[in-house]
């Protein structure tokens, strides 16, 4: 009885999945599909600690290759997207950030500034988005291929924070709509 169970079930889920894929393709006309991904981009820390045994400015600068974005299977189907920053300075520091999006010679093709205040354990999130209906054109997510992020500490290279382990944290995701065609 138990094995005629889970026959049933597995067909079951079996036609259940099967008349949602034909219910998506009927829904697209002409087979052309346009999903939404979601990725994580760039993700650097650092301790109070480092940031005070680096002693002058800037504290950090670190760079990522990224030739994903503009490889073909991206770039060429790539309508429109955001790229999400999330950032959090739980030290005794006054931090600025410049992050700046690179082409593959080099060529600076947007930049956003940040400025976050001592010891906020509330992140600092901003959101920009690439490719109509926005201002930044989608070229530039296209073209990319390094991210560069520089740290500069507007304060002393001596203060500890009161913090249990005090750290400067960025993240970032990219959400992207693909045109896919069937």
């Amino acid at each position: 009885m138990r094995i005629l169970f889970y026959k049933i079930a597995i067909l079951f889920f079996a036609i259940t999945f099967v008349s949602c894929i034909e219910d998506l393709v009927d829904e697209n006309v002409g087979g052309v599909f346009t999903p939404t991904i979601t990725g994580s981009v760039f993700y650097i820390e650092s301790t109070e600690s480092l940031i005070n045994s680096s002693g002058s400015n800037p504290v950090l600068i670190q760079s990522a290759n990224f030739d994903g974005f503009n490889a073909e299977v991206f770039a060429g189907r790539v309508l429109s997207g955001s790229l999400t920053y999330e950032l959090t300075n739980t030290t005794s520091k006054q931090l600025d950030i410049l992050l700046e999006l690179l082409d593959n010679g080099g060529a600076v093709l947007d930049t956003e500034i940040f400025s976050l205040n001592p010891n906020t354990n509330t992140p600092l999130t901003r959101e920009t988005f690439y490719g109509p209906p926005s201002v930044n054109d989608i070229n530039i997510i296209k073209n990319l291929s390094e991210i560069r992020l520089t740290v500069v500490n507007n304060s002393d290279f001596t203060s500890v924070s009161n913090a249990t382990e005090p750290k400067f944290i960025f993240k970032s995701k990219g959400e992207f709509k693909l045109q896919l065609i069937q």
